[in-house]
């Protein structure tokens, strides 16, 4: 039997807490779930696990994930959560919500057709609603975790931190297992550091080690060492990430698969990259037109660096070629999540290579002045949204965007946003010129002196535009993609494939402002599975 305990008063962040879980052991992810035998628990269950598991082997922010790590990429869609593009606060959503009373059952089946049909903010009155209904601590507890989980899918991070907190503090009077305290725990500290909360998130991990100390399984603790070396990678003390994850991955799992393993070893390569940069560019000198000059590693300044680095590359070749072992990826600079083997693949494109989408090219090009003052109204009105992905350096960097088509309060009846008619008038030609399907069409800012670091995009399965609107002068503003570094110019186009390992600098002194296409690989379409996988998974 599980034991039962109160847990009133319970604070996740004090020394101490009155909630004392059992001393079950965590064995596997899929053993700490309680079994609830009514259809509605067993209806909850679905999204709880989801919102759980999600963050005890977190792959990467896509889409309309969350994104939780350097597998994240520049480009994909943040959820727009901003007072004057999304009414989440005040309760309005795309369709107005008029919600009567009713039971548990049918408020959580309306979350669901909301989510299906993409209107998320209406799907979180909804999963409100039946928090209110919830008869029980059980269903409560499960409710608040689908509550949890759209508030986190439209960037509400405090909101759904509070929500999680209520969900741990029902756990003490179910009897929660040390599992599901862990699983908890874990949920906090994610919507702490989603939130820019670093500090936060650090003491909170702190907090669930001493609450949890001799009680967690190799496996728990490992993920706890794995969260703390994310955490480290988002403040920018990058050798106390590679020291976590080395810990954290010395630790037996006996639930984790190949592709998981996989994962993890990508990201341990990711942290290493990232110390290896920030040492070289202690010693980068701006030449007299502000392009980067890049030393040599016997360059590096003083002789511990210089230690340091050769330290640093030789632990970055044993996991490059750790990562080769996995037979998965063709290439080790081109890991991405979801991997088609039989794509063309490299890291920049140009329309010669594909002549079908030079009418794209055009089309971007031909738009540049109506699209760089759209832009400006946005800027004015303070509308673009600042990303909440880590892979943006946290020392004065700051990379805004805003996506035309993304989820947002206020879109209109063709599904783009009120706010950018150009660029929705502009992609409905994009997509009536391309032989492709198109995604994604959006506005992304990077203030001056920011950095977004190492990582890849999660799928080689498309590819990616880049029309220069606002670019500096001199070289200044680059992203390196593979091994090749280019510099993007105002009102010309450049073609991706993100999938590649790759990071921006901006080096300039001014912000550097590109509009983003997203579209499949143009080898796709005389593939039907391969289409149906990308646009299914996206």
């Amino acid at each position: 039997m599980v034991r039962r305990q109160a847990a009133s008063g319970v604070n996740p962040v004090e020394p101490a807490s009155p909630v004392r879980p059992s001393t079950r052991r965590v064995q596997r992810r899929d053993s700490v779930t309680t079994v609830h035998r009514s259809n509605v628990l067993r209806f909850l269950a679905i999204f709880a696990c989801v919102a759980a598991f999600s963050i005890v082997y977190k792959v990467n922010r896509t889409g309309s994930k969350a994104a939780s790590g350097p597998v994240a990429s520049e480009g994909a869609p943040p959820h727009q959560n901003h007072p004057k593009t999304n009414k989440v606060a005040t309760g309005k959503s795309q369709t107005p919500v008029n919600i009567p009373a009713r039971s548990l059952h049918e408020h959580l089946k309306a979350v669901d057709r909301r989510k299906r049909s993409g209107d998320v903010v209406g799907a979180l009155q909804y999963a409100r609603s039946a928090v209110a209904a919830a008869n029980s601590s059980a269903n409560r507890r499960a409710a608040l975790i689908v509550q949890a989980s759209l508030e986190r899918q439209l960037r509400l991070h405090a909101d759904a931190y509070s929500s999680h907190r209520a969900a741990f503090e029902l756990e003490g009077q179910l009897g929660a297992t040390v599992g599901q305290y862990l699983i908890s725990f874990t949920e906090m500290i994610t919507d702490r550091y989603l939130g820019f909360e670093f500090d936060q998130a650090l003491e909170l991990l702190n907090h669930t080690r001493a609450v949890l100390q001799g009680k967690m399984s190799p496996e728990g603790e490992g993920l706890l060492h794995k969260m703390e070396a994310f955490v480290r990678y988002c403040t920018g003390d990058f050798s106390a990430a590679v020291r976590a994850m080395g810990a954290g991955r010395a630790l037996p799992s006996t639930s984790q698969t190949a592709a998981q393993r996989g994962l993890d070893t990508i990201r341990h390569l990711l942290y290493v990259r990232c110390v290896l940069t920030s040492l070289r560019r202690k010693s980068q000198q701006h030449g007299a037109t502000g392009a980067i000059k890049e030393a040599h590693t016997d360059a590096i300044s003083g002789p511990e660096d210089a230690a340091t680095m050769r330290m640093y590359s030789a632990l970055l070749q044993n996991l490059t070629a750790e990562v080769a072992s996995v037979k998965k990826w063709k290439r080790t600079d081109q890991l991405p999540v979801d991997y088609a083997p039989t794509l063309t693949a490299r890291p920049w494109h140009t329309r010669d290579e594909w002549p079908t989408l030079g009418n794209l090219f055009d089309l971007l090009e031909s738009h540049t002045p109506e699209l760089l003052a759209e832009y400006r109204r946005l800027r004015e009105n303070d509308l673009l949204v600042r990303d909440q992905d880590c892979i943006q350096h946290p020392e004065g960097a700051q990379w805004s965007r805003f996506e035309v088509n993304g989820v947002t309060s206020e879109l209109g009846a063709d599904g783009c946003s009120v706010h950018t008619p150009v660029a929705c008038g502009l992609f409905d030609r994009l997509r009536q010129a391309s032989p492709v399907r198109l995604t994604r069409l959006g506005y992304s800012a990077l203030r001056a002196q920011s950095w977004i670091k190492p990582h890849y995009g999660r799928t080689n399965k498309v590819l990616k535009l880049h029309l220069g609107l606002v670019v500096p002068g001199g070289g200044c503003a680059t992203m390196r993609v593979g091994n090749v570094t280019k510099a993007w110019r105002s009102g010309k186009v450049l073609m991706l494939d993100d999938s590649f390992e790759h990071e921006v600098f901006n080096d300039c002194n001014d912000e550097r402002v590109v509009v983003q296409l997203v579209m499949g690989h143009p080898e796709i379409p005389s593939d039907p599975q391969a289409k149906s996988i990308i646009f299914d998974s996206h």
